[in-house]
């Protein structure tokens, strides 16, 4: 009986407190307030900074001004000449130039860093949506069996208190009363032990998310889930990572190009002032000069070419992961569904042969052995029913995720 009035207070605790929670705020909301805090989505947008620095690079011309100096004596050797030492000076300025094509190319590759990092900001919401329905699937399917295993705790307490009663009015035998008694000492502990993986799943999640407000318990936020409509859950998936994949080949791609670019170097354009035999010659010169390209630049054209070769291939494969991803979190909802039925036709059976067993019971045309192992079937057709309850809410809630990401 003590069970009994524990596991009362409790489920009258869990509705106080279901009313006393905001049911405006879902899961989803839940869910993503707890994702916008999460220190892996903080460190992807603390990426954006760098990848604006990085644009800026790339954007600018790779190449600047360079100034050279020059001063020296000059002798002459001869000894009819009036002056046989000058001093002479030189100065200059050059810049290698960008080609206009480079340049083109340049300026998208400075666009598509943003763009990629941006998208890397909307890759860890995504993974950690995935990491937020994992614990919470948790919690949420440790807390079912919650329930479960007290109300059979509180009846195995009950049955074992009248096997007593009878035993002691000369009605029943003390074996049973013994069974009883130490099945219920055993489905407290497993009640116990329920509660306290209930706890630890919700310490879980709390310790990765301590900025969220929990509520009393994860069923509270069910009804959230269930009135998804199911065609959310039928458009085709986008994932972040799967354009992120296809950025990067792009990246790679226009690299590759530019390699290819480089083949043909940049000119460098000068200009030079000199003052020669201590001012009697002067000159300004304009220079011109481009570098020959050989086997270094050919070298490093085909690693760039390889490299994004490689990135297309990985981006292909990436679509193709996730429509089977996809897929099979539609093939796992709808077999939970399946799952569901059969279970609650089970938990259906159960409780009605357990009426007739307690009605055979009382009458003394049934055993205590028989009463215990009625019992047991309740509970694990309860338990079944339970957690697949839980693993239909997760599969549903994983494909409103996958769904949204577009």
């Amino acid at each position: 009986m003590r069970y009994l009035v524990t596991a009362v207070l409790c489920i009258a605790g869990v509705s106080l407190s279901s009313v006393s929670n905001a049911q405006s705020s879902s899961i989803l909301d839940l869910m993503n307030e707890a994702v916008s805090g999460a220190p892996s989505v903080e460190i992807a947008r603390a990426d954006t900074a760098r990848a604006q620095a990085s644009a800026t690079r790339i954007a600018l011309s790779p190449y600047e001004y360079q100034l050279s100096g020059s001063v020296g004596q000059r002798f002459i050797d001869d000894p009819l000449a009036p002056n046989t030492e000058f001093t002479e000076y030189g100065a200059g300025v050059s810049k290698t130039i960008r080609l206009p094509s480079k340049k083109r190319l340049d300026q998208r590759l400075s666009q598509i860093e943003i763009e990629i990092a941006e998208l890397g900001v909307e890759v860890a919401a995504f993974e950690e949506k995935l990491a937020f329905i994992k614990l919470w699937n948790a919690w949420s399917q440790a807390y079912r069996f919650v329930p479960v295993s007290q109300r059979h705790a509180a009846d195995a307490a009950e049955l074992a208190q009248l096997e007593v009663i009878k035993v002691e009015k000369g009605a029943g035998r003390q074996i049973n009363a013994d069974v009883l008694l130490a099945q219920s000492q055993i489905a407290e502990v497993l009640a116990e032990q329920d509660v306290a993986n209930a706890e630890r799943a919700k310490l879980n999640l709390v310790s990765r998310y301590p900025m969220i407000d929990l509520p009393y318990n994860p069923l509270s936020l069910s009804p959230s889930i269930s009135a998804i409509a199911g065609s959310q859950l039928d458009e085709p998936v986008n994932y972040p990572a799967q354009r992120l994949a296809a950025l990067q080949s792009e990246r790679l791609r226009l690299r590759a190009q530019r390699e290819g670019l480089n083949k043909r170097p940049d000119p460098t354009v000068g200009l030079a002032v000199t003052d020669e035999f201590g001012g009697r010659e002067t000159s300004v010169m304009a220079t011109l000069s481009i570098p020959l390209g050989g086997k270094l630049r050919r070298a490093t054209v085909n690693e760039a070419q390889a490299q994004a070769l490689k990135s297309e291939v990985e981006a292909r494969l990436s679509y193709q992961m996730a429509e089977r991803d996809f897929k099979l979190s539609q093939d796992t909802a709808k077999s939970y569904d399946r799952l569901i039925a059969a279970a609650e036709a089970a938990r259906e059976a159960s409780r009605a042969s357990l009426v007739q067993m307690e009605k055979g019971y009382a009458l003394g045309a049934i055993t205590a052995q028989e009463m215990i192992i009625a019992r047991q079937s309740l509970r694990d057709a309860e338990r079944s029913y339970a957690e697949y309850a839980g693993q239909a809410e997760a599969a549903k809630l994983l494909l409103l995720v996958y769904t949204s990401a577009k």
